[in-house]
């Protein structure tokens, strides 16, 4: 299973907030949640506020992977620098499942030491 948080309050990431919670294997948190339990995917609107803000959850827990939308443009920027073309839910949920859980990329950054 997935565990998600959602960042921002446009209407379009509501949208996508709701049609990811419809999807089984997808846990999504709102943001305030972020405290508290630990995300494998923030997903967010690709915007230099939330940029700025995610940064220090982002250094802080640097397995986490963001996602940021540009909902204008219909892409995804993974902050691993993996572009993405993502046009409908079903494009972001493939971004999401083709991320390595957490366990499985620290398995694989101790087996390549």
């Amino acid at each position: 299973m997935r565990t998600l948080a959602l960042c921002g309050n446009s209407v379009a990431l509501s949208c996508v907030q709701a049609s990811l919670q419809a999807r089984a294997g997808m846990r999504v948190l709102p943001a305030h949640q972020l405290a508290t339990d630990q995300p494998d995917v923030i997903v967010f609107e690709l915007t230099t506020s939330q940029i700025e803000s995610l940064s220090a959850v982002w250094k802080a827990q640097p397995q986490i992977l963001l996602l940021g939308l540009d909902l204008a443009e219909g892409g995804a920027l993974a902050v691993s620098g993996h572009a993405s073309r993502v046009l409908t839910v079903e494009d972001l949920v493939q971004v999401i499942e083709s991320q390595a859980p957490v366990g499985e990329v620290a398995a694989h950054s101790e087996e390549s030491s």
